[in-house]
């Protein structure tokens, strides 16, 4: 078993719309990865396998107590961009900054009129978008355009760099 960390859901118009990694968490860290693992454990004793994610919550006031309100067997959004991370910056990926997003609106009708938009950008000397494993910092569209929407995730060592490439996907999308 291995905890990769704590993420912090974004919510934007009163639904999910992906997440920031790292979240630290405060208090309730030590808490969330102690009752993580204890209940992955004992999952994996009763034959379950795969990825397992909890989402946890803290009552406003009481930080230092999470409560666990969902458990899910499956691959979800932080498990594929975990993936995507990893391929892209192999396995010291965890060391990165993650802003993972959903729904972004764009007027790009192709995967191939978005990534054209997108190519272009710089930010720091370094392309915003990436096209192969390898790079220091960029973003990977994680979904095409539809309905004029579109999910990317932004992947660097300084959170004020994924910040600004994450601003300049959106301007440009």
């Amino acid at each position: 078993m291995r905890f990769l960390g704590i993420d912090l859901q974004v919510i934007r118009d009163g639904s999910w719309s992906g997440f920031d990694y790292p979240h630290p968490a405060g208090a309730g860290a030590d808490r969330i990865r102690e009752g993580t693992l204890s209940l992955a454990e004992e999952l994996h004793h009763q034959g379950a396998r795969g990825y397992l994610n909890l989402d946890w919550a803290f009552l406003q006031g009481s930080p230092e107590a999470p409560l666990l309100l969902e458990c899910n067997f499956r691959h979800n959004g932080f498990g594929y961009v975990t993936e995507l991370a990893e391929k892209y910056f192999g396995p010291s990926w965890e060391r990165l900054v993650i802003a993972s997003r959903e729904g972004l609106p764009t007027s790009s009708t192709s995967a191939a009129d978005l990534l054209e938009r997108l190519s272009g950008l710089c930010l720091e000397g370094h392309p915003v978008l990436l096209s192969a494993p390898g790079g220091a910092c960029g973003a990977v569209l994680t979904a095409p355009p539809e309905a004029g929407a579109f999910s990317v995730a932004v992947f660097g060592e300084d959170a004020c760099w994924v910040k600004r490439a994450l601003e300049r996907v959106e301007e440009a999308a």
